[in-house]
């Protein structure tokens, strides 16, 4: 082979390496999306199961997660069914406490066109909300914001 053939095949192999490494980049960034949706829907799960609330919202069904854009406000947004195929939104929202920044699911029940606090996606469910200085403010001052967008 030539100088020039050789010159040539590096700098192609170069190319093809750079493009099959940005691609394979992008893959894995896609797949980690997947993984983390589902951590967050096992523990938006375990959330729902030891909340005090009503026990048709324990019982949501084919949950997953959708793409809106509202995802600028809330991570992630989940669609459920409950019995009688009444279609629930389950809401993440950061709200802040006294010891940082904490996930927090709201539910809305497009049948009632109400919206409940579920919880706070937390290691200890059995603490309330105020225990990590999460005022009733902040919590109904998101219970609007989310009905005001689902109403619209």
């Amino acid at each position: 082979m030539e100088m020039q053939t050789k010159l040539k095949l590096k700098k192609n192999l170069i190319i093809a390496g750079i493009f099959l490494s940005l691609t394979l980049i992008l893959f894995s960034l896609s797949f980690l999306d997947f993984v983390k949706q589902n951590i967050v829907k096992a523990s938006v799960m375990d959330v729902l199961i030891s909340s005090n609330i009503p026990s048709e919202y324990q019982n949501i069904s084919n949950i997953k997660a959708i793409k809106s854009y509202n995802e600028l406000v809330f991570p992630i947004i989940f669609k459920g069914e409950i019995e009688g195929n009444t279609e629930v939104f389950l809401y993440l929202a950061r709200l802040t406490g006294k010891y940082g920044s904490y996930m927090s699911v709201f539910l809305y029940d497009t049948k009632r066109g109400e919206v409940l606090f579920i919880g706070l996606l937390v290691d200890d469910k059995t603490k309330e909300h105020s225990y990590y200085g999460i005022s009733k403010g902040a919590i109904n001052y998101w219970k609007d914001k989310i009905k005001e967008i689902c109403d619209n």
